[in-house]
């Protein structure tokens, strides 16, 4: 029924296009959540909903390093508020090390793409699967090391897209 109505206010989507996750949360029984879904489980390219992972990722890399940096918080927070782009790839530099530029080849890129994946591997260790969360957000074309890390591309998208499930962001909200 939610799918229903919110299609009804978007025009020219359908429900091929769409996913829709919610939680139940019982303050009685105090218990795990229940979760409800439309195509929750299927990884959809993930936009700005990536922003909510890099946030976590971000404090977790300062907590590591000990640090508290201002002009990242601003990041952050541009990141989220604004849907900042440049502001959400200096946080994706700052998570993983890196930065955009000329392709790379051999042992460069092999450790280029080990750092881009770092936030994949973290949200694995706490038990998020299949998702991919190494890619930066483009107005123009990426840069050709990003284009590289991006794969062939398919009809609509890139091969190592940015990608999440419905369900993976309501269980991010939830924790």
């Amino acid at each position: 029924e939610w799918v229903d109505l919110g299609l009804g206010a978007c025009h020219g989507l359908n429900k091929e296009d769409v996913g829709v996750s919610y939680l139940l949360l019982s303050r009685e029984n105090r218990g795990a959540p229940h979760i409800g879904h439309f195509r929750g489980e299927q990884p959809m390219y993930a936009s700005s909903l990536a922003k909510l992972f890099y946030a976590v990722a971000a404090y977790k890399r300062m907590q590591e390093r000990g640090i508290s940096d201002s002009k990242l918080e601003d990041d952050i927070v541009a990141m989220l508020r604004d849907d900042d782009h440049e502001a959400a790839n200096r946080v994706v530099d700052f998570i993983t090390d890196t930065e955009s530029g000329e392709e790379l080849s051999g042992g460069d890129y092999r450790a280029f793409v080990r750092k881009r994946n770092w936030i994949n591997r973290y949200f694995e260790k706490v038990g998020f699967e299949g998702l991919n969360l190494n890619q930066k957000f483009w107005t123009e074309t990426p840069s050709p090391r990003d284009l590289q890390l991006l794969g062939a591309r398919r009809p609509l998208n890139y091969e190592n897209s940015n990608r999440v499930t419905p369900n993976q962001v309501a269980q991010l909200l939830y924790l």
